[in-house]
């Protein structure tokens, strides 16, 4: 019975233990407590907790007992964390008045790491050496006090601090500053980090100088001004800018996404480098460029794929950050690579040098101030992509001699736009590789040096094709259909069939195909020669026009010389040229030919003054005009048929040459009467203006004239002289 009332007493006794450790530990367990630092400038470490305002504990979560948790406040003062800490709120808020005086740092060569489970407010303050703050429950950054990390250089080694973000980061008010260390070639910038999973949501329109490294989803939801990261800014997620604009002053690597939204605008300043798994999409601007002169100096480096969408590329770019070279762009270089696809316009606003690569889609590049072609691979357009020289002069060099467009692809040099291609030797060539592809010209297209432009795609002309050097071929032909519009040889020479709806064929040189006009040919820019090698054909819409300035054909008045068939019409238009008069009989061969049909339906320019019209003569072989008198008979060119023609005809009779020819026979004999007695009395408008018909009674008069003159010559001057 003792011993049952021994066991009793110690379970009782147990139970009293029980109760008062737990009401003991009721008493010291505080729950979320919150310490404020007491503000004094002097450095103080973390663990003193005399400096805390829960003296003597120091603000850490488990401390005294494993259900305490801590709010810890720095408004003031400078705190050394000295070791790892986990709290669960966390507010650095007040005014840094000068360098260390509202600060959180670690300065020791073991880096330290403040984790906060909730909570973290950051209005004012540093970060200062190697701190790294841990916010797993995500960040408010507000307020117009200065914000600033801060790298230190401790024996050589960079302290650098930094931020995690594990939740949602909203920044408002002004900016995070920074304090850099380079040392060696190295500058070491502070970092924050959004991490995978994480948002940070920049609602300000302030700066960030620190490194910003986004591995989950960055967004600008708000703000209407331009937010600007001045340190570099490296992407492997998604960056979306729905307000505002975005600016990344000091470049960054990109594996990640961009969307820039109707609007808005992205500026990439500095060396960036996207790589193949990057993209920048979106309805909005997208700027290479430093205009403001903000941000560093340095140019973007694009590589493998970049999808763009209804955006904007302006400025400076370059191949790669080892190469030196500025001003190109390396899109996708790799032929076979994944096609550059989009279905918007990316505008280049700067001479820039292109390394093109793959495009597809309904993706539109606008080349807006010039293109330097220095290509090394096989450039390829397929889809519905297009591209437009849009303006400036765009030039092509470089090792490699095509341009491949196909399906609906098109390359298109716009109105206002000059594409020269200058090669001394070899071809290049424009062609397709499986089918379709078209060119356009609405600027001017221009082929310099000894060489061969080829253009094996559908091509259309509204605008000036200059050949001065070489040979331009459009093997699959040319449509020219704009009323100014012109094919000019000045210099080289053009191939391929050719169709004129409208606009002129001009210059000297050789046209290696067929053509078919119904606008202006004029040979020669003053005077020159067009030799159609493959037939010629003159639709009745059509025109030649020729300057003649003297005799010799080519030199001083120009000639169409056709190897082939020839088929006329249309309208035959002459002018006069560097004061030149033709003579009576003065003939210019306008054009030869193989074979010829038809003539042409009208003419202009005929009446060269002096009482001379040029008249045309065909024969099977070519076409003259032949300067003869306006009105047939007018022999002695006075603008009228009458009395002193037919003494003309008497003073040159039986003899050979145009004196006294009034038939354009090439002799003198009673036919020239006959041709005067049908036109007597006509004139020309010089005289009376009207062409009077002769009666008979008239012709017998001018007959018994003749005769008269004859019978009145002394005997020697009337030997009969025959024909040679």
């Amino acid at each position: 019975m003792t011993q049952i009332h021994e066991k009793t007493r110690r379970v009782w006794l147990w139970v009293v233990v029980a109760i008062v450790s737990s009401a003991l530990t009721s008493k010291l367990a505080r729950g979320q407590v919150t310490s404020t630092w007491d503000g004094n400038i002097l450095l103080g470490n973390w663990t003193d907790g005399t400096r805390w305002s829960t003296a003597p504990v120091y603000p850490n979560n488990g401390q005294p007992l494993p259900g305490d948790t801590y709010n810890a406040v720095i408004t003031a003062g400078n705190v050394e964390l000295d070791q790892d800490i986990a709290i669960q709120a966390f507010t650095h808020s007040g005014v840094n008045s000068s360098p260390n005086t509202n600060t959180l740092r670690d300065l020791s060569l073991v880096d330290h790491t403040l984790t906060v489970n909730g909570a973290y407010n950051w209005t004012g303050g540093d970060l200062y050496g190697a701190v790294t703050v841990d916010a797993m429950n995500g960040i408010t950054i507000s307020g117009n006090d200065l914000k600033r990390m801060r790298v230190e250089s401790v024996a050589g080694i960079a302290r650098i601090p930094m931020v995690k973000n594990h939740a949602t980061a909203t920044w408002t008010g002004i900016g995070v500053n920074s304090t850099v260390v380079s040392i060696g070639p190295n500058i070491f910038y502070p970092l924050f980090s959004n991490l995978s999973g994480a948002t940070f949501d920049a609602r300000s329109d302030g700066f960030f100088n620190v490194q910003f490294n986004n591995q989950g989803t960055f967004t600008r939801t708000t703000g209407t001004g331009t937010v600007r990261f001045q340190a570099p800014f490296n992407n492997d997620g998604t960056v979306t800018v729905s307000s505002g604009g975005l600016e990344l002053n000091t470049g960054g690597t990109s594996n990640g996404s961009f969307v820039v939204n109707a609007g808005r605008t992205i500026y990439f300043f500095g060396t960036h480098n996207l790589t193949a798994s990057s993209s920048v999409t979106g309805d909005g601007t997208v700027r290479f460029s430093n205009p403001s002169g903000q941000g560093t100096a340095g140019y973007p480096v694009i590589a493998g794929t970049y999808n763009v969408a209804a955006t904007n590329l302006d400025g400076r770019l370059q191949f790669d950050s080892a190469s030196g070279t500025t001003g190109t762009l390396l899109i996708n270089n790799l032929l076979g690579g994944t096609p550059t696809q989009g279905s918007g316009t990316l505008n280049v606003t700067g001479l820039t040098t292109y390394q093109f690569g793959n495009f597809t889609g309904n993706f539109t590049l606008n080349a807006q101030s010039g293109v330097n072609f220095a290509i090394n691979t096989n450039p390829r357009w397929n889809g519905s992509s297009k591209l437009n020289l849009a303006g400036g002069t765009s030039t092509w060099t470089g090792v490699f001699s095509i341009l491949e467009f196909a399906e609906n692809a098109q390359l298109n040099v716009l109105a206002g736009a000059t594409f020269t291609v200058d090669n001394a030797i070899g071809s290049r060539v424009i062609k397709t590789f499986s089918t379709g592809g078209a060119f356009s010209n609405a600027g001017t297209l221009q082929k310099t040096g000894a060489g061969t432009l080829s253009i094996e795609i559908p091509a259309t002309n509204t605008g000036l094709v200059n050949a001065q050097g070489g040979a331009v071929n459009f093997v699959a032909g040319l449509t020219q259909s704009n009323t100014n519009s012109e094919i000019r040889l000045s210099g080289g020479n053009v191939g391929g069939s050719l169709v004129l709806n409208a606009g002129s064929l001009t210059g000297s040189g050789n046209l290696t195909g067929s053509v078919a006009s119904s606008g202006t040919i004029s040979p020669g820019l003053s005077a020159g020669t067009l030799n159609f090698q493959s037939g010629l054909t003159l639709n009745s819409g059509g025109a030649v026009a020729v300057q003649l300035g003297g005799l010799t054909p080519g030199t001083q008045y120009d000639q169409l010389n056709v190897t082939g068939g020839a088929t006329l019409g249309g309208t035959l238009a002459v002018t006069l040229i560097n004061g030149f008069q033709p003579a009576l009989a003065d003939s210019f061969t306008v054009m030869t030919f193989d074979s010829g049909t038809g003539t042409f339906g009208g003419y202009t320019g005929l009446a060269v003054g002096g009482h001379l019209t040029l008249k045309p003569r065909y024969s099977a072989t070519d076409l003259a005009l032949r300067a003869r008198p306006t009105v047939d008979g007018d022999i002695n060119l006075d603008g009228i048929v009458d009395i002193s023609d037919v003494q003309n005809v008497a003073a040159n009779w039986l003899t050979a040459g145009p004196a006294g020819d009034a038939d354009d026979s090439g002799f003198v004999d009673i036919s020239d009467i006959q041709t005067i007695a049908a036109h007597w009395l006509q004139t020309d408008g010089g005289g009376s203006g009207v062409a009077v018909v002769p009666e008979p009674s008239t012709l017998v008069l001018a007959g018994m004239a003749a005769l008269g003159a004859l019978v009145w010559r002394p005997r020697a001057a009337r030997r009969v002289l025959r024909r040679p």
